[in-house]
């Protein structure tokens, strides 16, 4: 009876041209035929009314294609950031970003981590909010590469923001990959002195996890290429930075090992390309 009564209701809308019939795949579709048509009715509805509708259509989806939610994780963040379930909205949000994220579709994925991050005060154990904002942070931190450049203060604020939480939490591996993003940040910047004193850490942290040797590579190279610039005309300096990427070297076969840096003479005050060899 409900069904055929849904049914009269949907002709009567079609008639009256408010929603037209939408191609889809096994059941049948209806959209608004006009935007504005679609905003006055969503407009006229009760606050809390719209909010136990989303919930209601985001449940829907979820036992609807339970098996494919993987495709619809951005109509799914649509209706539970618009519904009452927190925790299914911050889900869903993460979920929808990091898909919009690999489409290489960044604003949407900056969007949706910016809205989620702001609903965290609303989860109630802390435990759990912390983890879940050093997920988001993470995304953040990547997304600001992007969209703002890889030495951005906005990338530098998010990936010091991944460090604090991961010591917080005891992530050590996540705190060491966030320090390193960070002292190639510095590097990217050309504050390879900042970017040396975080490499020293970088090393200590990656000693202690020997099962981590990408990491302890990183490091290694990192704290090399940082060594140079900040001793420009220090032999000495450019004799250590050598030795960190002899020690890197072992562990990647695909390190080139004919590295040059810039150069500045204190005489001619010019810049030129010298190897860490001479």
């Amino acid at each position: 009876m409900w069904s055929d009564e849904l049914e009269q209701m949907l002709s009567h809308l079609q008639l009256s041209e408010f929603i037209s019939e939408q191609p889809a795949v096994g059941e049948v579709e209806y959209g608004f035929k006009h935007a504005l048509t679609q905003e006055v009715v969503y407009n006229s509805i009760l606050i809390d009314r719209r909010r136990l509708l989303h919930e209601r259509t985001g449940t829907a989806l979820e036992e609807l294609y339970s098996q494919q939610r993987n495709e619809h994780y951005g109509d799914l963040a649509h209706h539970f950031l618009r519904g009452i379930d927190v925790t299914k909205a911050i889900h869903y949000a993460q979920l929808a970003a990091m898909r919009a994220l690999n489409r290489g579709t960044y604003a949407e994925a900056s969007s949706l981590v910016e809205v989620a991050l702001k609903l965290l005060d609303k989860l109630p154990e802390r435990d759990e909010r912390l983890r879940v904002e050093l997920a988001l942070r993470s995304h953040q931190s990547v997304l600001a590469g992007v969209l703002y450049a890889g030495s951005s203060l906005e990338r530098e604020l998010a990936i010091k923001r991944v460090c604090e939480l991961s010591e917080i939490i005891g992530e050590a591996d996540q705190l060491l990959s966030g320090l390193v993003s960070l002292c190639s940040l510095y590097f990217l910047r050309g504050e390879s002195v900042r970017g040396l004193e975080l490499g020293r850490r970088c090393l200590g942290l990656a000693d202690s996890r020997p099962r981590h040797r990408g990491s302890l590579r990183s490091a290694l190279y990192l704290r090399g290429i940082c060594r140079a610039p900040a001793g420009i005309c220090e032999r000495p300096s450019l004799s250590s930075s050598r030795h960190h990427f002899t020690q890197a070297a072992p562990t990647d076969d695909s390190l080139n090992m004919d590295i040059f840096i810039r150069r500045r003479s204190p005489q001619t005050r010019r810049w030129r390309s010298i190897s860490l060899d001479e």
